[in-house]
């Protein structure tokens, strides 16, 4: 049904395979940055946590039933160690930039998104028509002259911590720019968290840079986390606006609680024994 357009995705060398690996090879490939998807003690002790609440699975959306206490400990813990003041579990890092695009930019808003931004908040632009701007990637002077090029009521910024694909990081200056003009920020930190900053807390801790209420954190559970799953870190206003207008929180599924509580007990590990991950990653 689809020969011609599979013909063509060969013959540009793009074709996509799922495999099985051997196990005995060294993982060079992954997101797995610490190792923790190997960790039997640690999923041992997210079943053990797990088993402590008689509900074991999330069974409908969180603004349903399907939030559990897990979830709530979970978000509790991400905020307070980054220093924000609200947190929102979601259910995978490609929901999550769904939702923070397609809810926060509203009419008479403006996005400012970086031209090498992940596919999945390039996916969601695509739902704003002309309420986007790209910027060229990791351009401040570009980024300057389109903010004050395209005045909004709300202007907001979308940049990644460490960008997956050059493996470079946000340049400072872009955060300046964010407090200069008062614009909203949204930090992708999917392949930053677990990796930079004293205590391996992302982008933010790297550049020592004071949390206000303007800035939005996001993140997955599925590379340095050893997990799957994803959070949104914000001020208590912008989490309950989410909750009440981002179609991927309101409609979906409540995330896995199993895979959530997994991602608790990592990130209490790897605070435990920071200096030797960051010894590791050195």
């Amino acid at each position: 049904m689809y020969k011609n357009e599979m013909e063509a995705i060969k013959k540009a060398g793009r074709f996509r395979e799922r495999n099985f690996y051997d196990d005995r090879l060294e993982d060079l490939a992954s997101n797995d940055y610490l190792g923790l998807s190997t960790n039997k003690k640690q999923f041992k002790k997210a079943v053990k946590l797990v088993n402590e609440y008689e509900t074991k699975t999330s069974k409908a959306s969180m603004l349903v039933n399907g939030y559990h206490p897990i979830h709530r400990i979970f978000e509790k813990s991400m905020a307070k160690s980054n220093g924000f003041e609200e947190g929102l579990v979601v259910g995978s890092g490609f929901l999550a930039n769904m939702a923070l695009i397609e809810s926060l930019v509203r009419k008479g808003d403006m996005l400012f998104m970086d031209e090498e931004y992940h596919a999945s908040g390039v996916m969601a632009s695509g739902l704003l028509g002309d309420r986007v701007v790209k910027f060229a990637h990791n351009d401040i002077d570009d980024l300057r002259e389109k903010l004050s090029q395209y005045p909004a009521h709300r202007q907001i910024i979308a940049v990644e911590g460490i960008y997956s694909m050059g493996g470079d990081l946000c340049a400072k200056e872009i955060f300046d720019i964010a407090e200069d003009t008062k614009a909203i920020l949204i930090v992708d930190e999917a392949h930053s968290a677990g990796v930079l900053g004293a205590n391996l807390l992302g982008i933010f801790e790297h550049y020592d840079i004071t949390i206000n209420e303007r800035h939005i954190k996001m993140g997955t559970l599925g590379k340095a986390y050893g997990s799957y799953g994803a959070y949104i870190l914000a001020s208590t206003h912008i989490v309950s606006f989410l909750v009440n207008r981002a179609k991927p929180i309101i409609y979906s599924t409540a995330p896995s609680v199993f895979d959530t509580a997994l991602a608790l007990v990592n990130i209490k590990h790897i605070a435990k024994n920071i200096e030797s991950y960051r010894t590791q990653i050195a």
